[in-house]
């Protein structure tokens, strides 16, 4: 999937099932294999709300750069993504670990659409890869939306003052306003 760009960068966000036996090992060959596409990052798909979302937190990790924090736009947007300032906190509660993925969501940004498309196929096919449709990723199901407020460790509150848009909803906004008060913390 391209969301729409970003100044001159295009989002790709694209999903497979997959088994990582070492997540930090599947994290290096990516980054290596897509050199010119920054930021990027691999998360467990079975956490991400919607596209929107994902969006925000890349154009957060494009712009937002504070002197002192951290200068790598692939940790930048892990750090977004998570709604944590500490690359730590960020990894233990998004962060890869070993076992088997069936929405694994890899998000990457580049200034070249046709040459990202071909190289994201040929990335597929030099793994083995089974890439999944778009759509499986943001499908969201009871046990999803109640994964994704344990993790990110949402109130009640949170959700309760936005809950006449529907839970979804309510969870993005919720995520939005805490990626928000992250960066004015920051």
């Amino acid at each position: 999937m391209n969301l729409k760009p970003i100044f001159d960068q295009h989002i790709f966000v694209f999903g497979v099932k997959t088994k990582l036996n070492s997540p930090e090992e599947f994290i290096e060959e990516l980054k290596a294999f897509f050199k010119e596409e920054k930021p990027i990052e691999a998360i467990n798909g079975d956490i991400l709300i919607d596209e929107r979302f994902i969006r925000i937190a890349a154009l957060n990790a494009l712009t937002f750069t504070k002197r002192g924090w951290i200068s790598d736009p692939s940790l930048r947007l892990l750090a977004f993504l998570a709604c944590e300032r500490q690359i730590k906190d960020a990894l233990r509660k998004i962060g890869l670990k070993k076992g088997q993925y069936n929405r694994l969501t890899i998000i990457l940004v580049s200034k070249n659409k046709e040459k990202t498309l071909k190289n994201i196929r040929t990335f597929l096919e030099s793994k083995g890869l089974e890439p999944i449709e778009i759509d499986e990723i943001f499908k969201t199901s009871k046990e999803k939306l109640e994964k994704i407020i344990e993790i990110y460790g949402l109130t009640q509150g949170e959700i309760t003052s936005r809950r006449e848009k529907g839970l979804k909803k309510a969870i993005s906004d919720a995520l939005m306003e805490r990626m928000s008060i992250m960066k004015l913390r920051i």
